[in-house]
């Protein structure tokens, strides 16, 4: 029997609004504006000539089917509540981290150490943190940001309860600083990871408003650790603390995976073969979904199908060449789903634990060592704060204020920053102003050891947490224009562990200089010269940029 497959007699809809079609039993199926399509429906009645009536191929010609990629981000929706999610565990991670200078006063108190000795605690726990990045990001790739969050939470708060049972400062560094620091590691990068993945055009707004929890958490988390350990001691502290730490898990919850989620958005789309009859003439319908892109097969997930009805009209009363159309069809389906299966083991095989080849890129090398120098400064700077303020004459009570101002300031800079490099015109320019937030940061560490007033340390930390959470939050985003999203998860991994560097000698360091001079202004001095260093090594590649674009 003939039949028509001119492509007059085809109809495909091009437009990206959701297209409502009706089955023979009167049914309405939303068909996405996120999927893919055969541009082309004659190339799916060639397939179905490649087959017989029983399904057995008849052609040895590959089937090429030509199609068109999607944005991989969906750059809002669901993305939203990543943001709220990666915000919450940043308020609890972040918080906790800035509430070291509160929590170096107190085992100064308690274990009567050396300075050095003192500050590495913390500096054992965001240096674990930070240099297990990259086994972090390879656990979120083989199993799920979600999972990873998850299992950080409970291994955080262990090591912040069996902090509360220590007896000498070295147990700490165990409990403390490895074990507390491991469960972070797996909360923290992760966060990022998948806010990165959700966002395209608005990543730089999404990033700022995920990270924009540690400036929350500053706010409220070091006055009350302050309160709790004047309220409940030692102990009862550190139980609350743990507590705290657990609600890490609600916020792994909301961390949807992406590929999960196309998968939600597109259930009703997949694998669906339909005869649609109207007019008195027989249509095929049919829905090809399966996994697309390097991307989605190793997780950040995106799929294809064909998007539109591709309808080919046939004499009614042929209803063998209707099951003939379908029985190839089915097969087409199973073609791209053994295709799919097959990329998806390459894919796996190929998954690497960290990619080091990307420090052969000159401009991610640098930045590298740039931050490394600046987590130096920045997290001795935050550890010994409240120190400087207390020794300044003014309470423990005010020194864990003017941590809640830096707060303050952190958040909006990091949202205010983050909305204006997503500006066309700004974007050419932010690498520069990236570069230049640092110098101002070491410009206020040289004037904070001048300072003694209250008013004085409140204006000034103002202005440095409102430097520093800008300079932070936006790290994510440097990385995407130096390499591309496609390498942010690897990429990241790398960076945070030369902050995990930085973040190990910065502290102690800066403490070996209150020990030798009897007072904490030469810590601040010497964090202000890694700073200015940190800027040095960037500017370099950032002016070459500019005039070699």
């Amino acid at each position: 029997m003939e039949q028509t497959k001119s492509a007059g007699d085809v109809s495909v809809d091009g437009d990206d609004d959701d297209d409502d079609v009706v089955d023979d039993a009167g049914h309405h199926d939303d068909v996405g504006s996120d999927t893919e399509m055969v541009k082309d429906s004659n190339q799916l009645s060639n397939a179905a000539a490649c087959f017989d009536e029983s399904g057995d191929e008849k052609c040895d010609a590959d089937l090429e089917l030509e199609l068109v990629t999607p944005p991989v981000a969906p750059d809002g929706g669901y993305g939203w509540i990543i943001v709220l999610g990666a915000s919450l565990a940043h308020l609890i991670i972040g918080g906790l981290e800035r509430s070291d200078g509160v929590l170096f006063l107190k085992f100064i108190n308690k274990f009567n150490q050396s300075a050095q000795a003192t500050a590495w605690v913390a500096s054992l726990c965001s240096s674990v943190r930070l240099v297990l990045g990259p086994f972090a990001s390879y656990f979120s790739n083989r199993f799920s940001c979600r999972a990873a969050v998850i299992t950080g939470s409970v291994i955080s708060a262990l090591g912040v309860l069996l902090s509360g049972f220590t007896t000498q400062l070295v147990q700490l560094y165990f409990t403390y600083g490895v074990i507390s620091g491991i469960g972070r590691s797996l909360a923290y990068a992760p966060c990022l990871i998948i806010t990165g993945m959700y966002f395209d055009k608005r990543r730089g707004l999404a990033v700022g408003m995920a990270t924009a929890g540690v400036g929350a958490g500053t706010f409220l988390i070091p006055p009350a650790v302050e309160f709790i350990f004047e309220e409940y001691d030692y102990l009862g502290a550190f139980v609350i603390l743990s507590g705290l730490c657990l609600n890490l898990a609600v916020c792994g919850v909301l961390m949807r995976p992406l590929s999960l989620h196309r998968r939600i958005l597109e259930l009703k789309r997949k694998n669906k073969t339909r005869v649609i009859f109207s007019e008195g003439k027989s249509y095929f319908h049919t829905v090809v979904a399966s996994n697309n892109t390097d991307n989605a097969i190793s997780g950040s997930g995106s799929s294809k199908s064909i998007k539109d009805e591709n309808r080919i009209p046939l004499n009614v009363q042929d209803h063998a060449t209707d099951a003939k159309s379908l029985i190839a069809k089915e097969n087409l389906t199973g073609a791209v789903k053994k295709t799919e299966g097959i990329s998806k083991t390459e894919t796996k095989k190929k998954q690497r634990f960290i990619e080091l080849t990307l420090l052969k890129e000159p401009r991610f090398l640098i930045f590298c060592f740039s931050i490394l120098l600046f987590t130096a400064s920045f997290k001795a700077g935050f550890t010994f704060l409240p120190a400087l303020v207390k020794s300044s004459g003014l309470s423990e009570s005010n020194a864990a204020l003017i941590l809640s101002i830096a707060g303050v300031l952190d958040t909006i800079g990091r949202v205010l920053v983050g909305f204006l490099f997503d500006f066309p015109k700004v974007k050419k320019f932010r690498s520069l102003i990236y570069n230049l937030i640092v110098f101002a940061v070491a410009a206020v560490s040289f004037v904070c050891p001048l300072v003694k007033s209250f008013e004085g340390f409140a204006i000034l930390v103002a202005v440095y947490g409102f430097l520093t959470g800008s300079y932070i939050s936006q790290k994510t985003l440097i990385i995407v224009d130096i390499l591309g999203v496609e390498k942010l998860s690897s990429s990241f991994g790398i960076l945070i562990c030369f902050q995990g560097v930085g973040s190990l000698f910065g502290p102690p360091l800066s403490g070996l200089m209150k020990d030798i001079y009897g007072q904490y202004d030469e810590a601040f001095y010497f964090c202000g010269g890694l700073m200015v260093l940190s800027g040095l090594i960037m500017l370099g590649p950032t002016i070459w940029q500019r005039i070699h674009p």
